[in-house]
C-alpha cells in the first residue's frame, strides 16, 4: 500500500478554505440546498484533482454506488487505550451517531469524505467519514459508516 495522507489532507484543507472563505459569505438567492449541491460538486472535482489524479497512476480510484472509495483505506492511529470513534445507525433519512471504542488495528475502513456537523458556520472537517468493510471484532457493524477524527488517521491506496 502507498501512503497518500499528504494528498488527502491537502484536499481537506482546500475544501475547508473554499467553504470558510467564500461559500459561507455568499448571499445565495437560491435555497441552501442549491448552493450546498454546488459546493459538493466543486468538492468532488477538487478531490479528483488533488487526490485521485495524484495517486492513481493509471489505476482506478472510483467511488462505489454506495458511496465509499474501495481503493482508499483509512487507518486509525490507535493510542494505548485505542481510539474513540462514532458509528452511524441509520434512522430513516438521518443518522444517529453513537460512541464506540476501537481497540485493535484489524479493522478495514474505506474513505467516503470529510465530515462536519454544520453548514451554517465555519467548517473544520474534524471527522473523516469511512465505511467499515472488514472486521472480526466489529462484525456486527460491517457496512456501517464511522466518523474518525481527521488528525488521528492515515490514508493509503492499494494502487
Amino acid at each position: 500500500m502507498n501512503e497518500i495522507t499528504e494528498s488527502v489532507l491537502a484536499y481537506r484543507e482546500c475544501v475547508r478554505h473554499l467553504w470558510n472563505s467564500y461559500f459561507l459569505r455568499v448571499n445565495w438567492v437560491e435555497s441552501e440546498w442549491d448552493y450546498r449541491e454546488y459546493f459538493d460538486d466543486i468538492s468532488r472535482r477538487l478531490f479528483e484533482q488533488t487526490v485521485v489524479k495524484q495517486v492513481s497512476e493509471g489505476s482506478s480510484v472510483e467511488q462505489t454506488s454506495t458511496g465509499f472509495y474501495p481503493t482508499i483505506r483509512v487507518v486509525p492511529c490507535l493510542g494505548p487505550l485505542g481510539l474513540e470513534a462514532l458509528w452511524g445507525k441509520a434512522q430513516g433519512t438521518t443518522t444517529e451517531w453513537q460512541v464506540i471504542q476501537l481497540k485493535s488495528a484489524e479493522h478495514e475502513f474505506h474513505f467516503i469524505d470529510f465530515f462536519d456537523w454544520t453548514v451554517e458556520r465555519t467548517m473544520d472537517h474534524q471527522y473523516c467519514r469511512v465505511r467499515l468493510t472488514k472486521s472480526q471484532e466489529l462484525a456486527a457493524y460491517l457496512g456501517c459508516d464511522f466518523l474518525l477524527e481527521s488528525p488521528h488517521v492515515q490514508f493509503f491506496t492499494s494502487s
